[in-house]
């Protein structure tokens, strides 16, 4: 007897701690966890204690819950409505109805009402406060109706998504379950003046009832936050932030955007309005000397939804500033893959002080530039090449000054062009322990491994002296560097005529030697020189025309010697890998 009643003692006993460590919502999970489910099934065999095909269960489970079950049952204990397998749906009756698996879940309307019918209200979505209670937060206010167990809500950007809870996806839409109002939520969940959609739902099983869906728009502010005008002076493009006009091909069905300035007879804004038209914009004109605000409304389905809380303050002044602007350099050639290029804009206003400049690149594909520079009496800004551009590209690079308040009163430009990189074996010159002087550009497409001006000697390079630019690409210009952009001045032109006027009257020049040098005088419009190895001879070539490479010139180094002196063009034929020589022309070489 003693025995038995230890038995007793300790079935109880063990009972009581299974109820305590597992609560009876625990053992609903296997239902819970199908609460998205929307299709309601009745192929299996019914509810073995009733006989129906499912049924609402009110207690310890989510209320809008229907369960179906298989018809394999298994035995239950009844202390506190508490089955042996997790696999259960408790009744409010206290029993249990055991199975091996829930098969299905529902939570769209059906099964039986709650004794003497449903007494739920429907709820609403009162107002939606941006900002609120800080900037960083978003207040969602409702009424939650009377008679139900819960409140739910979702919103987003999909209206048809919204209206199921975000059961079709959960990307732009925002579910919450269990919910009082009102509902604080992150403002980063919303991107900038955009239409959302918000609804809400008093859970009761199958007396559930939901809100209509409340449609309302993040922001409306306007940009930028001030206008300066001169009398006379240009229009200015005033711009609001909403940002689309139907979301998801949904209602609103029209998003109105309104323009208006306060006090009027200042400026005028055109056109006043604009109905599904991204961007929203406004031009601003000046019309008489004072201060206004200009200012906008946007309408979803012809309701006012959102004002700007931030209006752009508009000062027309009677003195209209102007300006001159000059952008230097003025032209520039580099190859892709260059060091960054200074331009530099230099502003003279009237009527005003300079602000800003700012920079653009009318082709990013060649160069980037920074802006804008807010600080004079010079303003600059860092132009950076491109590193791969696979074929030449051009880029206007803009300087754009904004003096007395109006925003680009002047402007100058500069073509920079970028070429590709150049082959490795592709054609480049070099001159050693020698100046190279010229009134314009100097161009050498030089390796990255190599310099424009090797060293003689001496040890000691030569300087390049030019007018205009200097342009080694890839390689350097010289050991040390040395180089000078000036003008020079020569009293006496180095010509073809100069050096013709030099030839000893003994030489008949077809090839005779003269003082151990070969003298040979061609008057032709073009001469070709083909691969020719001079070895240890010392030889002079005046040509009266153009002279044509279309071989490698050589020599036996520190004995042998060549010069052509040409009153032409001196053309390379690009396979040609290599002349040595001097040669001289005042053409195009």
């Amino acid at each position: 007897m003693q025995i038995k009643y230890a038995c007793i003692f300790i079935f109880f006993f063990i009972l009581l701690i299974i109820n305590s460590v597992f609560p009876k919502s625990i053992f609903s999970q296997s239902c819970s966890e199908y609460v998205r489910i929307d299709i309601y099934r009745c192929d299996f065999d019914p509810n073995p204690e009733t006989g129906e095909c499912g049924e609402v269960i009110y207690d310890y489970i989510d209320t809008k819950v229907r369960c179906v079950w298989d018809n394999e049952t298994k035995s239950c204990l009844s202390l506190w409505g508490i089955c042996s397998s997790n696999d259960s749906c408790v009744k409010n009756n206290g029993k249990c109805f055991c199975t091996a698996s829930v098969v299905d879940c529902n939570i769209i309307g059906g099964g039986t009402p709650p004794p003497g019918g449903c007494t739920t209200t429907t709820p609403s979505i009162t107002s939606i406060q941006w900002g609120v209670p800080n900037a960083n937060k978003v207040t969602i206010n409702f009424n939650g109706g009377v008679g139900g167990n819960r409140n739910d809500i979702a919103f987003g950007k999909n209206k048809g998504n919204v209206d199921t809870k975000c059961a079709f996806s959960t990307v732009g839409c925002v579910s919450d379950l269990n919910v009082t109002s009102p509902l604080i939520v992150n403002k980063n969940l919303f991107a900038t003046g955009t239409v959302y959609y918000f609804k809400v739902w008093n859970i009761a099983g199958s007396c559930t009832k939901s809100s209509n869906i409340k449609q309302d728009i993040s922001s409306c502010e306007i940009s930028p936050n001030t206008m300066n005008f001169g009398i006379g002076g240009p229009s200015q493009l005033l711009t609001s932030e909403v940002v689309s006009t139907n979301v998801w091909l949904s209602s609103p069905t029209d998003v109105k955007v309104t323009f208006n300035t306060s006090p009027t007879g200042i400026a005028s804004v055109s056109p006043a309005s604009e109905t599904n038209s991204y961007p929203y914009r406004t031009s601003v004109s000046p019309v008489s000397v004072g201060t206004t605000n200009a200012s906008s409304n946007v309408y979803l389905d012809n309701v006012l939804s959102c004002t700007a809380t931030n209006p752009t303050v508009v000062n027309v002044t009677s003195n209209t500033p102007s300006c001159t602007l000059s952008l230097s350099p003025s032209n520039l050639i580099r190859t892709e893959g260059a060091s960054p290029v200074t331009f530099t804009a230099t502003v003279t206003p009237v009527n005003g002080s300079v602000e800003s400049v700012r920079f653009t690149s009318s082709n990013t594909n060649a160069a980037t530039v920074t802006t804008p520079d807010n600080s004079g009496p010079t303003y600059t800004t860092t132009a950076t090449i491109a590193n791969n551009v696979n074929s030449q590209q051009v880029t206007t690079i803009t300087a754009y000054a904004r003096v007395g308040g109006v925003v680009d009163l002047c402007y100058d430009t500069s073509i920079l062009t970028v070429n590709d990189s150049i082959p490795s074996n592709s054609p480049w010159w070099q001159v050693v322990d020698g100046d190279v002087t010229t009134e314009e550009d100097i161009i050498s497409e030089v390796p990255s491994d190599n310099v424009f001006i090797a060293d003689g000697a001496g040890g000691f390079p030569g300087v390049p002296v030019y007018g205009t630019s200097l342009d080694t690409v890839s390689g350097g210009i010289s050991s040390l560097s040395w180089n000078a952009n000036t003008l020079t001045s020569q009293p006496r032109i180095f010509d073809y005529a100069y050096f013709e006027a030099l030839i000893p009257d003994a030489v008949v020049g077809n090839g005779d030697t003269y003082d151990g040098y070969e003298w040979n005088i061609i008057s032709n419009p073009t001469a070709t020189l083909n691969t020719t190895n001079f070895g240890n001879r010392k030889v002079i070539y005046f040509i009266d025309g153009n002279l044509n490479i279309d071989g490698n010139i050589t020599l036996d180094n520190g004995v042998g010697f060549f010069v052509a002196f040409v009153s032409g063009n001196i053309t390379i034929n690009p396979n040609v890998t290599n002349i040595e020589g001097m040669y001289l022309t005042y053409k195009p070489f």
